[in-house]
C-alpha cells in the first residue's frame, strides 16, 4: 500500500516539475513508464488549465488515450478551459450507442 501511494506521489511531483519546466519529452516518458491509466488520474485532480497544457503537449494518440482516462469532472474542467479543441471523443453510453446504431439516418428512405 505504502509502496504504491508513494508512486502516485512521485509521479505528480514528477509530472508538474515537467509542465512548470515545459517539458515536453519528459512527460511523455512519464506517460511510457506508468501508463495512461496512472498518468490520467494523477492529472485528474489537476486544474483545468493544467490538464489542457498537459495533454497538448502530447501527440494525438497519447492524447486520446490518456483523455478517455480522465474521469468525467476532469474532463469537463479541460473543456471549460476550451482544451477539448484536440480530436478525443467523449466515450458514449451502451445505450447511446444502440439507440444511434437503430435510429434510420435523417432523410434516408426505408
Amino acid at each position: 500500500m505504502f509502496a504504491l501511494a508513494h508512486r502516485r506521489e512521485t509521479l505528480r511531483r514528477a509530472l508538474h516539475a515537467a509542465l512548470a519546466q515545459r517539458r515536453p519529452q519528459a512527460l511523455q516518458a512519464l506517460l511510457y513508464s506508468h501508463g495512461a491509466a496512472a498518468f490520467a488520474a494523477t492529472l485528474s485532480p489537476c486544474s483545468g488549465r493544467v490538464i489542457a497544457d498537459a495533454l497538448s503537449t502530447l501527440p494525438a494518440p497519447q492524447r486520446n488515450e490518456v483523455f478517455r482516462h480522465l474521469t468525467r469532472a476532469a474532463r469537463r474542467r479541460c473543456a471549460q478551459v476550451g482544451g477539448r479543441a484536440f480530436d478525443a471523443r467523449l466515450s458514449m453510453g451502451f445505450f447511446a450507442r444502440l439507440l444511434a446504431f437503430c435510429l434510420p439516418l435523417r432523410g434516408a428512405r426505408l
